[in-house]
């Protein structure tokens, strides 16, 4: 049965122990035996093992049992918290010579200085081996107001050396924006290298309440700082990206942030269409005939680009090539004629381009020219003896 510890002056002072404090950091202490006297200490394997939480020199200490685990709660004096994200940090300290000693506790809370009450886990640390006081911190949210009780439960394991416990601090986390909604990019028209951005601001903050203090957002580029735009809650925003170097696809992250900080959840982000001029596709259907010395090229312009991006498919060019030689740097049919200076195998390049743009280049073989003359004679004079 569970031995529930509790001095005569706890009792007194029942109605003097709820901390109704509005003012933030809230600290639960054990400063001295009578602040100890106002924590619910419960003994719960009390069968076991007599060892429980102690008051000793502005500390609650339990000492080691050397054979029995311990499972013992350590339960703070009420503190009123409204609804909200709250950060709460404990302070425990591993009292032992031995460096494999190490101590396992919860940080818990709750609507009473109950085990059956104490329902809510916010820290768990199996292997605690701090020898100095330093803040475990966790986060709460409370979704109603009301009094509520923190708790250290120990839980090591026997012979793991002495475990102190000195306070809670409660701080209020305060509420930021949630995040923009209806984040959209449009690139800019007839190949400009820039991005409009559009998005609504947010009216609720991280709490799902109406949004009380709202700045503006901050704007990346991939990881480049576009900087921060200033607007009202609820506002439809535009922004144009004017600072684009070069053409290519761009992911954009807009974060809604106050003076009390960013917007905490999933940041909203969008990737551009294809921004700047973009590369035409190659040629189709690219073919020659021969007639003598006359050979004709056709083939079939494009109408779409590489990345879906924008191109002027009306004044796309093409750079027609024999060989190695250039024909025409810039063509603007889908027919081209070429006479041949001589009867040989000839290979034929097209290559669309439009601005600075350039696509792969597609080819064709074709044997044209004409044959020698019939009757053909020959001397070989110049042939050796």
């Amino acid at each position: 049965m569970m031995k529930r510890l509790l001095t005569l002056a706890a009792v007194v002072m029942t109605a003097a122990v709820n901390w109704a404090q509005t003012t933030f950091p809230v600290t639960l202490d054990i400063a001295d035996e009578a602040s100890f006297a106002k924590w619910t200490v419960i003994d719960a394997n009390a069968t076991t093992s007599a060892n429980t939480w102690g008051y000793s020199n502005s500390e609650a200490l339990y000492p080691q049992d050397k054979k029995a685990a311990a499972n013992d709660w350590l339960i703070s004096p009420s503190v009123h918290l409204e609804a909200g994200k709250y950060e709460v940090s404990g302070y425990v300290i591993q009292r032992s010579t031995f460096s494999s000693d190490k101590q396992s506790f919860q940080f818990t809370y709750g609507n009473a200085p109950t085990v059956e009450a104490q329902t809510n886990v916010f820290v768990t640390e199996k292997a605690y081996q701090s020898k100095l006081y330093k803040a475990t911190t966790g986060a709460i949210i409370v979704s109603a107001a009301g009094d509520y009780h923190f708790a250290i439960h120990l839980t090591s394991t026997g012979y793991q050396g002495d475990c102190g416990f000195q306070k809670f601090v409660i701080n209020k986390v305060a509420p930021v924006p949630a995040q923009v909604s209806d984040l959209a990019v449009a690139v800019g028209e007839k190949g400009a290298l820039q991005a409009t951005l559009t998005w609504t601001n947010p009216t609720k903050d991280s709490d799902g309440n109406d949004l009380a203090k709202f700045s503006g957002v901050k704007l990346k580029r991939g990881t480049t700082d576009l900087g921060t735009v200033a607007g009202a809650k609820g506002e439809v925003m535009t922004y144009v990206d004017k600072g684009i170097s070069n053409p290519g696809k761009y992911t954009y992250t807009v974060v809604a942030y106050n003076e009390d900080g960013d917007a905490t959840t999933g940041a909203p982000t969008v990737t551009s269409g294809w921004v700047g001029i973009d590369t035409p596709k190659p040629v189709s259907d690219l073919a020659a005939t021969a007639d003598g010395d006359k050979v004709t090229l056709t083939f079939t312009a494009p109408t779409e680009s590489e990345n879906g991006g924008y191109v002027d498919f009306e004044n796309v060019t093409y750079r027609i090539t024999r060989d190695s030689e250039v024909l025409n740097e810039a063509f603007t049919g889908t027919t081209y004629q070429n006479v041949v200076p001589k009867l040989g195998n000839y290979t034929y390049g097209v290559q669309a381009q439009y601005s600075t743009k350039r696509a792969a280049t597609q080819t064709v073989k074709i044997r044209a020219g004409e044959g020698f003359p019939v009757p053909y004679s020959e001397t070989f004079d110049q042939a050796a003896s």
